[in-house]
């Protein structure tokens, strides 16, 4: 798994998205310490076994916290 500085992740999100659809799950550090993990949406699916609705309210709780 690739590890991403939190401020590189920021700086190249575009190709951060990229990497985890083409490389897999790509770790992203705050301060040295493992924070997230971005991954596919095909890999996300796999995991969570979520439908698309399911995804529509997260997606929803999550703008209204920005």
């Amino acid at each position: 798994m690739t590890r991403w500085m939190l401020q590189t992740a920021k700086n190249k999100f575009s190709e951060l998205l990229d990497c985890a659809q083409r490389e897999g799950p790509q770790l992203v550090t705050r301060r040295g310490a493992d924070a997230a993990v971005v991954l596919s949406i095909d890999d996300f699916r796999a995991l969570s076994g979520a439908a698309d609705s399911d995804l529509e309210i997260g997606r929803a709780s999550c703008r209204e916290r920005v």
